[in-house]
């Protein structure tokens, strides 16, 4: 399974839980016309979240930027579709595709590192992206870029499996995929999203709404979407990775929590939790 596939298949599970007081916050930061840029863009769901939660203008520029040109390029590709399926007239010059239809706007793809970056926005997007950057440097700098600011999906430490595999044990498997993530020399933090306040008021910003865009991922009558069990089967290959390469817990252990888990999600009995929070404001 790609991470392309993973962050294709968190857009939708993302889209239910994106904070929409923090969404309408980010509605009345911006007006006809503005131009925003999103760094670390991935494969461009945010601006379909912005214009699915009607959280755009009408008509807006919108610059997105990766690090990954295989990202870059999905992205225009995915970005193209999504806006046939809504109607819209779908033009690709280069860089940028150009939409019309129920708002008019473009969206020029750039691969590039953030800090790169210049010039002034009227809003600068930083999606689930936070928690794996010095926070500090990262947001200062992202606060120099644009008026108004929208830092949604910043993980905050809570990544649960119910039910549980064995409560000391699955609290084990927690601390020591956080310690992953909070190891010395490592940008990030798994305490991102509560850190991300005292950096905006460092940087000179000011946070204007928050809230919690939990991901709570539960099997109903029809168990999970597709969508659904691509996430969850990558959230736990990804926390069995990073702990396996760690000594903190029994290997042996840790082959048999991950065979549960993966046992309970083909049975549709796993819930999967993880905190997010989202902050918009003033730079």
């Amino acid at each position: 399974m790609s991470f392309r596939s993973y962050l294709e298949a968190k857009k939708t599970v993302e889209s239910r839980h994106l904070d929409r007081d923090v969404l309408e916050d980010v509605a009345g930061r911006t007006h006809e016309g503005a131009e925003i840029l999103e760094a670390g863009a991935g494969i461009g769901s945010m601006v379909q979240h912005l214009v699915e939660h009607e959280a755009a203008p009408d008509a807006f520029s919108y610059t997105a930027v990766d690090i990954e040109p295989e990202n870059v390029e999905r992205a225009r590709e995915r970005l193209a579709d999504w806006g046939e399926r809504r109607g819209y007239t779908v033009e690709r010059s280069g860089e940028t595709v150009g939409f019309e239809g129920a708002k008019s706007f473009e969206v020029t793809f750039r691969e590039g590192d953030l800090y790169d970056e210049s010039g002034s926005y009227d809003l600068v997007v930083a999606h689930a992206v936070l928690d794996i950057l010095r926070l500090d440097r990262a947001v200062e700098h992202l606060l120099s870029l644009g008026e108004a600011f929208y830092f949604p999906v910043c993980f905050d430490g809570v990544t649960a499996f119910e039910p549980a595999f064995d409560e000391s044990f699955e609290g084990k498997v927690e601390s020591a995929y956080h310690g992953t993530m909070d190891a010395d020399g490592r940008a990030g933090s798994s305490r991102t999203g509560r850190q991300v306040f005292e950096a905006v008021r460092d940087a000179g910003g000011t946070v204007t709404e928050a809230g919690s865009s939990d991901w709570v991922v539960f099997p109903d009558e029809d168990g999970y979407t597709e969508d659904e069990e691509v996430l969850m089967r990558h959230v736990l290959k990804t926390v069995y990775g990073a702990v396996s390469e760690v000594d903190v817990v029994e290997n042996d252990r840790l082959d048999a929590w991950l065979e549960d888990r993966q046992r309970r999600l083909e049975e549709e009995e796993l819930v999967f939790v993880a905190h997010n929070i989202d902050v918009s404001g003033l730079s």
